[in-house]
């Protein structure tokens, strides 16, 4: 994400990442967002609750054993 410095350690999103993450956490849609080894980064609460399963128990697969175990997809 573009972050700027304001004082020492305080990063700000610029006003373009908060619209994205505004998007990204109140789609309807599940969008998740995985590395090229397929490890999650980053889920919105909408695939959240799609896959049934929480932030951090996604966070912690990759996307072929999350979509293995959830076959109604």
């Amino acid at each position: 994400m573009n972050r700027v410095l304001l004082h020492k350690e305080e990063p700000v999103e610029s006003q373009e990442a908060q619209a994205y993450r505004y998007l990204f956490e109140r789609t309807s849609d599940g969008v998740l967002i995985a590395d090229t080894d397929g490890k999650i980064i980053s889920i919105n609460p909408a695939a959240v609750a799609m896959l049934g399963i929480t932030h951090e128990e996604a966070r912690a697969q990759r996307l072929p054993s999350l979509f293995r175990h959830n076959q109604s997809l």
